[in-house]
């Protein structure tokens, strides 16, 4: 993606085919009556429920070609049961040989035809289907609300999810691996990251970058995900291309990064016990994990390594793709399905591996341990994919992390990607090569403390985009260790809030200031009641086509 760092009435016109296409696809089902009768995979506190017809939609989606430019147009239901309409491409995550092999699995792209920032990740194969929408504070997600029954689905927002006690997960990176983080490529030493001035710009790249992943699965993954103790290839293959296809929608918007899954990914699906992890011990699965992708795939062959498991745990090596140890990274969750694995888990960990720190500043719960000094811009457990949302009571803000990465990380991933040790990537189309503008920010603002402020962006310019989104984030370091307090003279006291197309952002946020709320601890966001500096970083990304 191009993302820039600066300091401090349409309608889609649906032909009466498409619409009747649409209606005969989703049904609306009585979701209490639902919810009371049928079991589901995941807890949330509010959806739409749907009758799903996966043959009209499979039917559908096979008419699609692979060129944005001639997309089609296709209508998922809301979670609050009305239509939005989107526009739809095939983008296959398989190399071709994968993909031959198993072509009834087919992932696509989009993106909401009222909303192009809105970015859309879908995935169907004979069982069943799945959509997840990136909407800034509005993403939701499509899933089967049972595995067994393909018939019926829940329309539902992330913010809706809620942690079971199988989700909760512990990454290692910053513990028991740090002595392996040495054998992959560290990207900040010293006292932090770059230092902002009123004129400096950072631009990400031009080109849409794609890399290779030799992604393996344990056994008990396999049977986790597919519910039997004797499964097959096809639906372990189809659960791991919805967790890789959301993690794109990810990395395609922050990055500009693609992963694309190797032609002989059947051959690191273990269906049996005898496979070579040892399934509960993440660090030890390391090792293993180089050993197995190295042997089968060959080292040539792979740009990035991971393993799936149910182990309970992430760990992996930190800047290691492209490098000798470029498999050592591996996720387990007791329910390795769902937002909570794909995007607090599995996009966490292979963040780990594209160069980036941990982004919290606590240290309870499972943050203790874990804090990484140079990057610790979050307060409290934090709320981006680096952090640690919904793990370190009592600092957590909220219970899952949201789809994107702090402009820290961000900082740490472009660095590794285009001038570190991760250039090993083929570029591929479509690319976005004019950098988007964005005028001279004012450096300094002097602002009576206890105060409410807000800042608002310059308008970014950039010929070749669809949508552009802007993020103000807080960029203080500082405080670790001690109570969140507002006498704070350093550190993190803003948590970070999902891009969107409002170059404007209030501190705290506007509900709080109306009710006359602000100052106490809310949702990581604290008005300092001493004087301070509070530095900004705005990060503008520019959205073509669902590629960031």
């Amino acid at each position: 993606m191009k993302f820039i760092f600066k300091t401090l009435f349409l309608f889609a016109i649906l032909s009466s085919q498409f619409v009747f296409a649409s209606n005969a696809i989703w049904l609306p089902l009585n979701s209490a009556q639902v919810e009371a009768t049928l079991a589901a995979d995941f807890n949330v506190t509010s959806s739409s429920s749907w009758s799903f017809d996966l043959s009209q939609m499979t039917n559908l989606l096979n008419t699609a070609g692979n060129n944005p430019n001639y997309a089609i147009s296709i209508s998922l239901p809301y979670p609050d049961g009305s239509f939005h309409s989107y526009k739809i491409w095939e983008s296959s995550i398989m190399e071709s040989g994968l993909a031959a092999k198993f072509p009834q699995i087919k992932t696509y792209s989009g993106y909401d035809i009222s909303n192009p920032a809105a970015v859309l990740k879908l995935d169907i194969n004979p069982i069943n289907f799945h959509a997840m929408v990136f909407d800034g504070v509005r993403t939701f997600m499509i899933n089967p609300r049972n595995r067994n029954n393909a018939s019926v689905y829940a329309s539902f927002f992330k913010k809706d999810l809620i942690r079971t006690y199988q989700q909760q997960m512990h990454c290692e990176v910053g513990q028991t691996n740090m002595g392996l983080v040495t054998n992959g490529s560290p990207i900040n030493v010293g006292s932090g990251l770059p230092a902002l001035n009123t004129t400096a710009q950072r631009t990400n790249g031009t080109v849409h970058k794609k890399y290779r992943l030799a992604l393996a699965c344990t056994y008990e993954y396999a049977c986790a995900v597919t519910g039997s103790t004797t499964p097959t290839q096809a639906p372990v293959l189809a659960a791991m291309v919805t967790s890789v296809n959301r993690v794109n929608g990810v990395y395609e918007n922050e990055f500009g990064v693609t992963l694309t899954l190797i032609n002989n990914t059947n051959l690191l699906i273990y269906l049996t016990s005898a496979d070579p992890y040892t399934n509960n011990n993440g660090s030890t699965m390391l090792g293993q994990n180089q050993t197995t992708v190295t042997t089968t795939i060959g080292s040539a062959n792979y740009d990035i390594g991971h393993v799936f498991s149910t182990g309970g745990g992430g760990i992996a090596s930190l800047g290691c793709v492209c490098g000798s140890v470029k498999a050592q990274g591996v996720t387990g969750s007791p329910s390795p399905v769902g937002d909570a694995y794909d995007i607090d888990y599995v996009a966490h960990e292979m963040g780990h591996q594209f160069g980036c720190n941990h982004t919290f500043n606590s240290n309870n719960g499972s943050c203790s341990g874990n804090r990484n000094n140079t990057t610790a811009y979050e307060p409290l457990s934090g709320t981006t994919i680096m952090a640690y949302a919904g793990i370190c009571s009592p600092d957590d803000i909220q219970l899952h992390s949201d789809p994107y990465f702090h402009a820290a990380s961000l900082v740490e991933a472009s660095k590794f990607i285009t001038t570190g040790s991760g250039t090993c990537y083929t570029t591929a189309t479509p690319t976005n090569p004019t950098p988007s503008t964005v005028p001279s920010i004012l450096a300094t603002y002097n602002i009576p403390f206890k105060t409410p402020f807000e800042l608002t962006a310059p308008i970014a310019t950039d010929p070749d985009h669809q949508a552009m989104t802007y993020c103000w984030e807080a960029w203080n370091l500082g405080n670790f260790g001690t109570a969140w307090t507002t006498a704070y003279t350093t550190g993190p006291n803003f948590r970070s809030f999902n891009p969107d197309t409002s170059r404007t952002r209030v501190f705290p946020m506007p509900s709080r200031v109306v009710r006359n709320t602000a100052s106490p601890n809310y949702l990581g966001e604290k008005l300092p009641e001493v004087a301070r500096k509070i530095t900004a970083k705005l990060t503008v990304r520019d959205i073509n086509n669902g590629i960031g």
